[in-house]
C-alpha cells in the first residue's frame, strides 16, 4: 500500500527542526525532551553513528517552499544522547581535512573511531 503526502518530503515542514522524543516503554508514550543547541532542521542529510550514545549528522538542506529554491548547509553537529545536546563540528579547525563541503543526497559511514 502506498501512502499518500500531500507535499513532497524535501518540503515538508516537520524536517525544519531537529525534535528529540522519547518512548516511555512502560507507558507506552511518547514525549518530547527539552534539547541544547539543535541545528537548523534538513532534508537529504546524512547521519552516522560514531559510538553508543552519539551520531553525527552531515550537510542537508532546506527548501523554500513559496519558491523551490534550495539552501545547502556546509556543516556538521553531533548529537550526545548522554547530555541530550548538539555540538557543532569545527572542520575549519581540522587542518588535515579542511572545510566540509556543502552537500546533499549523499552517505557517510564511520571508518574508524571518529572517522566519519
Amino acid at each position: 500500500m502506498e501512502l499518500a503526502r500531500s507535499v513532497p518530503i524535501d518540503l515538508d515542514p516537520s524536517l525544519r527542526s531537529f525534535d528529540v522524543d522519547d518512548i516511555g516503554l512502560c507507558e507506552k508514550s511518547w514525549s518530547r525532551l527539552p534539547v541544547a543547541n539543535s541545528p537548523h532542521g534538513r532534508a537529504s542529510h546524512s547521519a552516522t553513528t560514531l559510538d553508543c550514545f552519539r551520531f553525527i549528522v552531515i550537510g542537508g538542506g532546506t527548501c523554500d517552499p513559496s519558491s523551490g529554491s534550495w539552501t545547502h548547509f556546509s556543516d556538521a553537529h553531533i548529537f550526545d544522547a548522554r547530555s541530550r545536546s548538539w555540538q557543532q563540528v569545527d572542520a575549519a579547525s581540522d587542518s588535515k581535512h579542511g572545510q566540509f563541503p556543502a552537500r546533499r543526497g549523499h552517505c557517510a559511514g564511520l571508518w574508524k573511531a571518529d572517522e566519519v
